[in-house]
Parts: structure tokens; sequence; C-alpha cells
């Protein structure tokens, strides 16, 4: 991370590195609002909430309703305190004032598998992965349902995922509309 400001070194940071990192760890060796200069946004992550096959809402307008009932029975995976997938989940349950179990891995991958094997009840994660482990095979898709994608619009890479927004005033998450077909990529 220590490089002379010559003007051909570049670094890529992320959410983690720059913004979560410095919360997590008071004694990083570098300050990103100190040490890098921002020159451009390179992309954008789009996140769903993921629920196992056997979490019984279809839809956002459901898993709320189900979540504000149940809360003290939910439990949420994540890739480890500080990860997109945790701090994107905490999120979403602080919109909806949920406080479920929260049930850490070593990395999305793991908390994505111990979802579609039913051990975590839903999760946050990021929409290329979700797409790829819901969408590569059917038997993927028969394991994991997606309620929405945190986005404004519908994204490309999953057309048939409803959008996730919040509204000015109660910042509660939203859907366009139910989800009627299961993932077609």
């Amino acid at each position: 991370m220590r490089a002379n400001p010559d003007g051909y070194t570049i670094q890529i940071g992320h959410m983690g590195t720059h913004a979560a990192a410095p919360s997590f760890y008071p004694n990083l060796a570098y300050r990103p609002d100190a040490d890098f200069a921002p020159i451009g946004m390179v992309a954008l992550t789009a996140y769903v909430i993921a629920a196992n096959k056997n979490f019984p809402p279809n839809d956002l307008k459901e898993f709320i309703a189900y979540a504000k009932a149940n809360h003290e029975k939910l439990n949420m995976g994540h890739a480890g305190v500080g990860s997109n997938t945790h701090l994107t989940g905490l999120l979403f349950n602080a919109i909806l004032g949920l406080k479920p179990a929260l049930v850490p891995f070593n990395s999305a991958a793991a908390a994505t598998n111990a979802m579609i094997a039913g051990h975590v009840d839903y999760m946050s994660a990021a929409i290329a992965d979700a797409v790829a482990s819901v969408c590569s095979t059917l038997e993927a898709i028969s394991r994991r349902r997606r309620v929405a994608a945190r986005t404004r619009s519908r994204r490309w890479s999953s057309p048939t995922l409803p959008a996730g927004r919040r509204s000015s005033k109660r910042r509660k998450a939203e859907l366009d509309e139910p989800i009627s077909q299961r993932c077609q990529v």
C-alpha cells in the first residue's frame, strides 16, 4: 500500500477496505481519507435478500410481514463481521426493525451453502453471487429463493427479480411487483 505518488500506481479499494475497516480496526496501517486520492468509480454491486427454499414468504411484502411476526425465530447468515453481506444485511434489518440471530461464516460461499442447505433463513448476497448460485442449474433454482434486490431498477443479470425501493419517510423496502417466476437468465 505504500508507493511513491508517481502517477503510475493505482489501487482499487472497496467498501470493506475504505469504509468498514477503519470502523472495525482502529490501528490500520493506512488512512483511507488521507492515504488515497479517489479518481473514479469502477463498479457498483447490487445486493439481494435471498432465502432458503423452506422460508415461507414469496416476495418482499410477505417477507416483511413474516419477519416482523417471527423476528425472535429468524437467523441471517453472512460472510463475517464487517463483510458486505454482513453490513448490507444489518442495514436491511435496521430499516425493517428486525433483530435476527446473526450467523457468521468464513466466506459468502459458505454462508450461501448454509442457506441453500436450510441452516440459515436468509442472507444478503451480491447479485452476481446469487445469480451464479441460483441459476447455474435447475437444482439450485429449486433450493434457493430470491426475495428482492436492493436497487432502484431491475438488473440486466436478473430481470425477473423485483427491485426494492426505500420510501423517503419510513425507509421501508417496497416491492415493484411480486415474483411470479423463478430465475430466468
